[in-house]
């Protein structure tokens, strides 16, 4: 299993707004980024720092990368361009209990 690690910073004083927006996430996202073949996605906000972790069997970055020309990713990513105060950025695994 491959698995990547996101991190960004959102707009100070917006975090419950993003929050809010991931409490439904269009199904057509959601529809996308199975259609991708990832298995996981999970969304951690600690302050003003978003963390996301994201598992692929085999091709996590092609995967993202096809994901990311999506219309749908697109316009999500409009729809939160204004909580967001930094884009990802990848983290480096420096260990793993496997």
């Amino acid at each position: 299993m491959q698995r990547v690690c996101l991190t960004f910073r959102l707009v100070s004083g917006r975090e419950d707004e993003y929050r809010r927006r991931h409490v439904e996430v269009w199904p057509e996202l959601e529809e996308a980024i199975r259609a991708e073949g990832i298995v996981g996605s999970v969304v951690y906000v600690a302050g003003d720092t978003v963390v996301v972790l994201v598992e692929h069997p085999s091709d996590i970055e092609g995967a993202l990368e096809r994901l990311g020309a999506t219309d749908v990713n697109a316009r999500w990513s409009e729809y939160f361009s204004d909580v967001m105060a930094t884009q990802p950025e990848q983290a480096d695994e420096v260990w793993s209990l496997s």
